[in-house]
């Protein structure tokens, strides 16, 4: 992590990690650290672990795989359409060579398989089909992996739901069921004149109701480490063998297997990176 900085560092001008480089980073123009950081997609990225020996003692698969983590009741999900803010805020590649590229630097010998999963047949194409494929490895396969974990080490209930109501209102066709939209309904403030005024939305039925099922689940599992409770629809527990997860739309079900295909690419390129004892290219 350390050697990360100091690359960083060097590619805004900072030369020596002495007592003066701190000074000298908050002295750049921020959109030159912007600049900087944007030059490559690895670079973008600041989803990096640092596992120090003292608060990180392990990587966090290897802590679950052993079954060292804090054992306790995990309620955890992903949304259909993180990628349509998030994509916003991430540098995308503009063609689809840069495309190629970025998935052969990310990827290595796992690339092919990658590239064949989310084609992108135009230049057009490279960023919005870059960033699902980014969705599916940061939350689903994240997800979906330590749901599996903690099922299998944790010794607690683990709740794993997929969030697809798209909130009414004029931004539905642009944004979907975008990253973070499921607060607005889990803590019930969907009818909240913040909700209207700053997230544009216009609740209809669907969504109100949606947002007191929802809200009762959450208070639930604060209360007692279980979102279930009489007049809910079930919400299963999750189980590598079942691979279920409650699906929270205006019709709440349950559902298995979502997007595994896809997301079984991911967990065939880390069991190769572990089985080799090479560090990965993307995490």
């Amino acid at each position: 992590m350390e050697a990360m900085g100091e690359e960083y560092a060097q590619r805004l001008g900072v030369g020596e990690m002495g007592p003066t480089a701190a000074a000298e980073l908050r002295a750049l123009d921020p959109e030159a650290i912007f600049a900087a950081l944007g030059e490559t997609i690895q670079g973008a990225s600041l989803m990096r672990p640092s596992v120090d020996g003292w608060l990180y003692p392990r990587d966090v698969y290897t802590t679950y795989t052993r079954g060292e983590q804090h054992r306790v009741p995990l309620l955890l999900g992903y949304n259909a359409d993180e990628d349509s803010t998030i994509g916003a805020a991430m540098p995308l590649p503009g063609t689809r060579a840069a495309y190629e590229q970025a998935l052969q630097q990310m990827w290595g010998e796992s690339a092919t398989a990658i590239l064949d999963s989310y084609p992108a047949d135009s230049d057009g194409a490279a960023g919005p089909v870059f960033a699902k494929h980014m969705v599916d490895h940061v939350f689903g396969w994240q997800m979906r992996t330590w749901a599996r974990l903690a099922s299998e080490t944790g010794g607690q209930p683990v709740f794993l739901y997929h969030f697809r109501r798209v909130p009414a209102g004029p931004r539905a066709e642009q944004y979907g069921a975008y990253h973070a939209a499921e607060i607005l309904y889990a803590f019930n403030n969907i009818p909240s004149e913040e909700a209207r005024s700053r997230f544009e939305v216009q609740p209809v039925d669907a969504d109100l109701r949606l947002a007191d099922t929802m809200s009762s689940y959450w208070t639930n599992f604060a209360r007692t480490g279980d979102p279930n409770a009489e007049g809910l629809p079930s919400w299963p527990r999750y189980a590598a063998a079942t691979d279920e997860a409650l699906v929270l739309d205006a019709d709440i079900r349950v559902e298995r297997a979502i997007n595994d295909e896809r997301i079984d690419l991911f967990d065939q390129h880390y069991a190769s990176v572990r089985g080799s004892g090479a560090a990965s290219t993307s995490r």
